[in-house]
C-alpha cells in the first residue's frame, strides 16, 4: 500500500468505528467463554489492537494486566490515551523482539490472524502461552457450502487463504490445540457495527474532489460491501477459544 493510499485508508479508519466486523457483545460473550479457563490477575496480550475497541471491552473484564500490540503507532497512542494499557509497537510474527516466552495466560485477537495465517500465528503464539493459557481470536470461514463463483472469485483475488470451518478446526487440531468453545459472529457485527459505519464515512469523503488512487480505495470497500449485502450467508468470522492440548 502507497503513501496516499495509506493516508486515505486512515482518513476511513481513523479509529472512530471498528476496523473489521465485531461488537462489544461479542468480545464480551468470547471472553466469558475463555474466563472459566482463566484464574486471577491473569497477563493478557491483545494482538493487532487496532482501533482499540475490543481492547477496551477487556479492560472492563479482565482481572490483570493487558498489552495492546500493533504497528500503526496512531492507535496504539489512542489507545494508551483513552484506556490507559501499556502498548507496543511490534509486528505478531515478531513477539520474541518485546516478550519472552510463555509471558501470557490469554492471547487475544480478532480479525488478525489472517495477516500471518492460520497455521503459522498459531504456531507462533503458542510460544509466549503460559502452561494452561487460552488463545482467543476470531477468523474468516466459509460458513456455507456451495458458495457462487462470484464469489469464490473475489476471495481468490483478496484473500485465498479463506476455507470451511471444518478445515480451520482441523488446521487447530494439528497446531496441537483443542477447543473449547467457538461461535460465529451475527451478522449485525457486519453490518450495524462495521459497514454501516463505513458506508457513512465513504459518502462523506465522496463530497470532495477525490484522487484516482482514493476512488480506487472507495471502490474496494464498495465492492467490499456489495459482496457481503448478496452473499453474507456463505462466509462469517469464527471466534475460537483454544487452548493446548
Amino acid at each position: 500500500m502507497d503513501k496516499e493510499m495509506m493516508e486515505f485508508f486512515f482518513k476511513i479508519h481513523n479509529g472512530d468505528f471498528r476496523g473489521g466486523p465485531g461488537s462489544d457483545i461479542s468480545t464480551e460473550r468470547a471472553y466469558n467463554s475463555a474466563k472459566g479457563f482463566l484464574g486471577k490477575n491473569i497477563s493478557v496480550l491483545d494482538i493487532g489492537a487496532g482501533s482499540g475497541f475490543q481492547t477496551r471491552v477487556l479492560k472492563k473484564l479482565v482481572d490483570g494486566k493487558i498489552t495492546a500490540l500493533d504497528t500503526t503507532e496512531i492507535y496504539l497512542t489512542k489507545i494508551k490515551r483513552e484506556t490507559g494499557v501499556e502498548t507496543v509497537n511490534c509486528s505478531m510474527d515478531s513477539l520474541e523482539k518485546s516478550f519472552s516466552h510463555a509471558s501470557f495466560d490469554l492471547i487475544w485477537s480478532e480479525g488478525a490472524v489472517y495477516i500471518m495465517g492460520l497455521a503459522n500465528g498459531l504456531k507462533h503464539w503458542k510460544l509466549f502461552l503460559k502452561q494452561g493459557g487460552i488463545i482467543g481470536f476470531s477468523h474468516i470461514s466459509w460458513i456455507q457450502d456451495n458458495p457462487p463463483k462470484e464469489l469464490l472469485d473475489y476471495w481468490e483475488e483478496n484473500y485465498p487463504q479463506i476455507t470451511t470451518l471444518d478445515e480451520n478446526k482441523k488446521i487447530i487440531d494439528e497446531e496441537g490445540y483443542e477447543i473449547k468453545d467457538y461461535f460465529i459472529l451475527p451478522s449485525t457485527d457486519w453490518t450495524k457495527n462495521y459497514y454501516e459505519k463505513i458506508s457513512e464515512r465513504l459518502g462523506m469523503l465522496e463530497k470532495n474532489k477525490l484522487s484516482p488512487v482514493e476512488k480506487d480505495v472507495v471502490e474496494m470497500h464498495r465492492e467490499e460491501m456489495e459482496m457481503y449485502d448478496k452473499y453474507g450467508d456463505y462466509y462469517g468470522y469464527v471466534f475460537f477459544i483454544i487452548s493446548l492440548k
